[in-house]
């Protein structure tokens, strides 16, 4: 790993004394780890743009959303609940629906299908649902899904009735930036620590 540089060094020094704070070693050390793959004059412009515009002083993941213009995951979650809100108007729970942004088919699936989400007809269930998609739709941005069946298609009634959708109603916006789906091709790479005792019997795998 690389040390950071004096040119570096001398920013983040310049960023925390804008905001009365003490740089030191770890302070450093913390920025150098977000920053350490991204140009040194993006994040120059970056640390300018903190000093001119912001109240408090950015973190080092902050700073690095702003060096390179990455869209934080929170931010593309609330995104995208907005998208599934629109395509509960659009195509309603008869109808087979398939998002542009396949991570939405992974969360929605993950959350119980479509038909139920699309029925909740209580506020403060629906409520509790946004938070739980969210979370659920920035876990899987950060950790990725497994390939196969999980962002596909998210059948309606009229499949669940006839075997067969009537239509496939398309979901997307050209307003929105979709983020990029890391598709997971080992299932046992996705697994967090705590959970490596588990077995899956069929597949044999952890």
């Amino acid at each position: 790993m690389n040390a950071p540089n004096e040119r570096f060094t001398s920013l983040v020094a310049a960023l925390a004394s804008a905001f009365r704070q003490v740089a030191d070693e770890p302070m450093f050390m913390a920025y150098w780890f977000a920053l350490e793959d991204v140009g040194i004059d993006s994040i120059q412009d970056a640390v300018k743009r903190s000093i001119r515009d912001c109240k408090y002083m950015p973190t080092a993941s902050e700073l690095r959303g702003m060096s390179t213009n990455e869209v934080p995951v929170d931010h593309h979650a609330r995104m995208a609940w907005e998208d599934v809100r629109a395509g509960m108007m659009i195509a309603g729970p008869y109808n087979s629906v398939n998002f542009d942004d396949k991570i939405i088919n992974a969360t929605i699936r993950n959350m119980g299908g479509w038909i139920r989400l699309c029925e909740i007809e209580d506020d403060k269930e629906m409520t509790f649902e946004r938070h739980r998609f969210e979370k659920t739709y920035a876990s899987i941005l950060r950790h990725g899904v497994m390939e196969g069946k999980s962002t596909n298609y998210l059948g309606g009634l009229h499949e669940q009735l006839n075997g067969k959708p009537d239509e496939i109603v398309a979901i997307g916006f050209d307003n929105r930036t979709l983020p990029p789906v890391r598709m997971i091709t080992n299932e046992n790479a996705r697994l967090p620590m705590d959970f490596a005792h588990l077995v899956d019997v069929k597949k044999g795998v952890l």
